[in-house]
């Protein structure tokens, strides 16, 4: 191929990426449906604050995002938020043995964040 060729060649590839990142972008951006609560209960040791995001009515996500318990309790936490999200809800989370007094905090806060999270989405449907 000549030079001018392939060089039209890159040009057209730069474009193409330059709007596909683009469109990305805007995909991205666009605002979402799913409504985010946080809420905070005393573990062992200090507070577990945990956020779950909501749509329709059911926990779609759910993260840890400060825990004032030892790194010991965090596998038990992890566990917890991720009975959540296959439930879809606050309700037959399962305490893990070992780490009670902070998996009763994380079962909480999910409870506390779930049920803010379930008004909020009540308030935006009016």
């Amino acid at each position: 191929m000549s030079k001018q060729k392939v060089s039209l060649f890159s040009t057209i590839v730069y474009l193409l990426v330059a709007v596909s990142v683009f469109f990305l972008c805007i995909a991205c951006n666009s605002s979402s449906d799913h409504i985010t609560a946080q809420a905070s209960e005393k573990g062992f040791q200090g507070n577990i604050v945990v956020e779950v995001q909501v749509l329709d009515g059911k926990i779609k996500a759910a993260k840890l995002i400060e825990s004032g318990d030892s790194d010991f309790t965090l596998p038990a936490i992890k566990t917890i938020l991720e009975q959540a999200v296959k439930n879809g809800n606050a309700e037959n989370l399962d305490a893990v043995s070992g780490a009670s007094l902070s998996s009763k905090a994380t079962i909480q806060a999910i409870g506390s964040a779930f049920a803010q999270a379930l008004k909020q989405e009540a308030e935006k449907a009016k």
